[in-house]
C-alpha cells in the first residue's frame, strides 16, 4: 500500500522532477574552491553543512524529528511503523513509543504519526495524524494526556482534521498544524485552547491563509514559521500570531533559491537561522533570521537513493543545541545528520578600498591600499578586473604596484570568508602622473661669479608644468608655470650662493630638486673697502665730537666724521 502511494507521488511531479535531474549543474551552484582568486563573481554560498556526519537507519518513511534541548535525545516519528523511536545524542537507540506495525486508537498507539516536539521539561508531543489528536508523553515516554478526540475529526476548537506538525515555545505554548482544516491551533502549557491562525476549512493564498500547511517551528523570540506546503511558501508570524512576511512566492513552485516545491518541514537554530525541508526539490534550504537565503543542503532535483548529502523527499528537520542538523530523509527510510548547524558567517560586506589615503594623484606606481571588509578572512587584487592575485590573509593595509604608463589607474579588491566570496569586487582609482625628469639650472649662463644681486636662471625639465625656487633648500617660492628662464634675487651678503630648482607635473614633484652655485662679489664704493658707498651693505656714518682741552692754548673743538663700516 505505502509503496504504491510513493509511486503515485512521483507520477504527480513527473516533468518538473525530470527537468531538475537533468539540470543539476544549473540548479546547484558550487562555492569557490582552491587558492586562486579568479575574476568571475561566484554566488555566495555557506559550506558549513557540507560535512556529512552519520546516518541513523531502521525506519519506514520517517516524517518528524525533535530534540530534547536538555538531554540531546532525538525523537523520530517512524510514520509507517506507527511508532516514535528515541535515540541518545550519539544516535544510539534507547526505546520505542507505540507498537511497531500496529495502528490503534488507544493511548500509546498511533495511526501515522507525523510531527513531534519536546518542551523545556522534556514532555513529548506527537501529532497522531490519522487519529485526529495530539498525544502527550513525559520525558520517560509515559503517556500523559490527549488533545482532541481519538478517531473524530472536526473544525471546532480542540478538534483536528489530519494534524501534521507540532511545535512548543519557551513558555510551553503548543502550536498544532491542523493540516486539512487549513489552520494552526494554539494551546497553553496545560493544553487549554488559546486562538487559531487561519480559517477552518478554507484554503487561500492571502496572509493568514493556508493551503495544506505541513509543519511549524518557533524561534527564541516566539516567532512562528509555518510551512504552507501547497502554496509553496513559508509564512512568518510574531509571538501573538500576527503576520510578518513570507519566504517564497505564493502559489509558485520552483527550484531556485527562495523557491519551494512543497515545503514540508521547518526548524530554527539558536542564532535564528531557518531550515526548510523543500520536499519535492529533494533539498534543505537555509535562511538567516531576516529570511534571506544562505545555503542549500542536498542537490536540487536529485534524489539518489542512499547517497550521503542527497535526499529522497526530505520531510522533517531539527537542529540541536550544539548545532547538529537532523533531516528525516523520508523515502530513504533514514535520518541524516550533519555537523555544525550554525552557518559560517555571511559573505563579507561593506568592502572599501582607498589608494594612498584617497590622494587624487601619484608620481610612482608603488602605492598603499587601505582596505575594509566586514567578516573578511582573505583578499585578492587585480589591476584589470580579470587577472587576480592569489588569495592571501586579509589585512587592512596592502602595498601594491600599479600598471606602468601615465593615466588613471584602477585597483580591484575582492574578499571572502572561507569559501564565501563577497557578491562583487570594489575598486579604487588614482591618476598616475609621471614626475618631471632631466631637471637642470644654470645661473647667469654658467658664470663663476657676479657683482649683481639679481641674476638670470636658465632652466630645463622634461614633463614639468610648474616650478619653484629656494635660496636655502628649505623656504620655497610659490609654484608658478614652468619657463626656461627666470630672474632671481640672490640672498644678501657677499659669498658663494646656491639656488635650488624644483619642478612638478600637476601635483607630482620631481624625485629631488637640483641646484647651481655662483659667487656674489658686490662692487666697491671707491674707498677701497668694496662696499659700494652707502648702499645696502653699509651702515650710514655718524658724527663724533671730540672736545680737547689743552692747557695754555684754550679749547679746541674738533669735529670729525668717522665712517664705521662692516664687511661680509
Amino acid at each position: 500500500m505505502k509503496r504504491i502511494q510513493k509511486v503515485n507521488v512521483l507520477t504527480l511531479v513527473g516533468t518538473l522532477l525530470v527537468l531538475a535531474i537533468v539540470m543539476p549543474a544549473i540548479l546547484h551552484p558550487v562555492g569557490l574552491r582552491g587558492d586562486k582568486c579568479y575574476g568571475d563573481v561566484l554566488q555566495p554560498r555557506a559550506a558549513s553543512y557540507s560535512e556529512y556526519m552519520y546516518t541513523i537507519s531502521g525506519f519506514d518513511t520517517p516524517r518528524g524529528v525533535a530534540v530534547d534541548s536538555a538531554t540531546g535525545y532525538l525523537y523520530v516519528a517512524d510514520t509507517w511503523n506507527q511508532t516514535v523511536q528515541v535515540f541518545d545524542n550519539a544516535g544510539t537507540y534507547q526505546y520505542t513509543i507505540g507498537t511497531p506495525g500496529e495502528t490503534g486508537l488507544g493511548d500509546d498507539h498511533f495511526a501515522y504519526p507525523g510531527g513531534v516536539a519536546v518542551n523545556a521539561t522534556g514532555h513529548l508531543y506527537v501529532a497522531d495524524e490519522n487519529n485526529q489528536r495530539v498525544q502527550v508523553f513525559d520525558n520517560a515516554g509515559i503517556y500523559q494526556y490527549t488533545i482532541g478526540t481519538a478517531g473524530v475529526s472536526g473544525t471546532g476548537n480542540y478538534e483536528f482534521q489530519s494534524p501534521r506538525g507540532v511545535a512548543v515555545n519557551a513558555t510551553g505554548h503548543l502550536y498544532v498544524v491542523d493540516m486539512a482544516n487549513q489552520r494552526v491551533q494554539v494551546f497553553d502549557n496545560a493544553g487549554i485552547y488559546q486562538y487559531t491562525i487561519g480559517t477552518p476549512g478554507v484554503t487561500g493564498t492571502g496572509d493568514y491563509e493556508f493551503d495544506w500547511p505541513y509543519a511549524i517551528a518557533v524561534n527564541a523570540t516566539g516567532h512562528l514559521y509555518v510551512a504552507d506546503a501547497q502554496n509553496h511558501r513559508v509564512q512568518v508570524f510574531d509571538n501573538a500570531g500576527t503576520y510578518q512576511y513570507t519566504i517564497g512566492t505564493t502559489g509558485v513552485s520552483g527550484p531556485g533559491n527562495n523557491e519551494f516545491y512543497v515545503p514540508s518541514g521547518v526548524a530554527v537554530n539558536a542564532t535564528g537561522h531557518l531550515y526548510v525541508a523543500d520536499m519535492f526539490n529533494h533539498r534543505v534550504q537555509v535562511f538567516d533570521n531576516a529570511g534571506t537565503y544562505q545555503d542549500t543542503i542536498g542537490v536540487t532535483g536529485e534524489y539518489e537513493p542512499n547517497d550521503n548529502d542527497h535526499f529522497n523527499y526530505p520531510f522533517g528537520v531539527v537542529v540541536n543545541a550544539t548545532g547538529h542538523l537532523y533531516v528525516a530523509d523520508s523515502y530513504n527510510d533514514r535520518i541524516q545528520v550533519f555537523t555544525n548547524g550554525t552557518l559560517l558567517p555571511n559573505p563579507p560586506t561593506s568592502l572599501s578600498i582607498s589608494i594612498n589615503d584617497g590622494a587624487a594623484e601619484t608620481g610612482t606606481t608603488s602605492v598603499t591600499l587601505t582596505l575594509s571588509a566586514t567578516g573578511a578572512e582573505e583578499m585578492c587584487f587585480s589591476n584589470n578586473g580579470t587577472t587576480y592575485t592569489d588569495w592571501e590573509v586579509y589585512n587592512p593595509s596592502k602595498s601594491w604596484i600599479l600598471d606602468e604608463g601615465p593615466g588613471f589607474k584602477t585597483v580591484y579588491f575582492k574578499a571572502k570568508n572561507d569559501t564565501i566570496e563577497a557578491v562583487a569586487p570594489v575598486t579604487g582609482t588614482i591618476l598616475y602622473v609621471v614626475p618631471p625628469t632631466g631637471l637642470s639650472i644654470t645661473i647667469d649662463g654658467g658664470a663663476a661669479e657676479t657683482a649683481n644681486i639679481s641674476v638670470t636662471l636658465t632652466l630645463s625639465a622634461t614633463g614639468a608644468t610648474q616650478m619653484r625656487f629656494s635660496n636655502d633648500g628649505v623656504t620655497w617660492s610659490s609654484w608658478e608655470p614652468f619657463a626656461t628662464t627666470k630672474t632671481w634675487t640672490l640672498a644678501s651678503g657677499a659669498g658663494v650662493k646656491t639656488i635650488y630648482l624644483n619642478a612638478r607635473n600637476s601635483t607630482i614633484e620631481a624625485a629631488a630638486p637640483v641646484s647651481d652655485t655662483i659667487t656674489y662679489n658686490p662692487p666697491s664704493d671707491g674707498d677701497g673697502n668694496g662696499n659700494g658707498g652707502d648702499d645696502e651693505t653699509g651702515i650710514p656714518g655718524f658724527p663724533i665730537t671730540i672736545l680737547l682741552v689743552m692747557l695754555g692754548f684754550g679749547a679746541l673743538s674738533i669735529q670729525q666724521r668717522v665712517r664705521r663700516t662692516s664687511h661680509a
